[in-house]
């Protein structure tokens, strides 16, 4: 049996706002749905939930922005540590150009990218952390010779 990870989802407060966001890393809206009724309600456990869904194409993965238009939720609050808590991560070729991309549309990094280790298994990796308009981690990274997908054995998604 073949299993692989064929998206993300992430409920956001504003679908719109949060396209143009993940457009940003290279995100391309792919796909637009509406979703309600009750045997989607009873998939998802909210009753009577009506979403509107986007679809966000990368190079390697899909990324699904959810709005749920009713009930809308409750906003995030989690903390990195905090169980449940995720973040998306986009790897850059150049993380400091991203940096300044982020930083002219008005986006704050909460440190500057991290200086790269020079041995060890996260040689070479550089990192910074950021928030969505929702306050949801996404983290940008500059991957070392040890990380890059090949290197830790991770196919492309097809």
């Amino acid at each position: 049996m073949s299993v692989e990870i064929h998206h993300a989802g992430l409920s956001v407060s504003d679908l719109e706002r949060s396209i143009a966001f993940y457009s940003l890393f290279g995100l391309e809206e792919v796909r637009r749905v509406e979703l309600s009724g009750e045997a989607f309600s009873k998939s998802v456990k909210v009753p009577g939930a009506v979403v509107r869904i986007a679809a966000m194409r990368g190079d390697n993965a899909l990324l699904e922005l959810l709005e749920y238009t009713d009930p809308t939720g409750k906003p995030f609050g989690r903390s990195n540590n905090d169980i449940g808590s995720s973040h998306v991560c986009f790897r850059v070729d150049d993380i400091d150009a991203m940096a300044r991309k982020l930083e002219e549309a008005g986006v704050e990094l909460n440190a500057p990218p991290s200086i790269a280790p020079t041995e060890g298994p996260s040689e070479g990796i550089r990192f910074s952390y950021l928030s969505d308009p929702d306050g949801v981690t996404v983290e940008i990274m500059q991957a070392g010779t040890h990380n890059t997908h090949e290197a830790l054995g991770v196919g492309s998604a097809s």
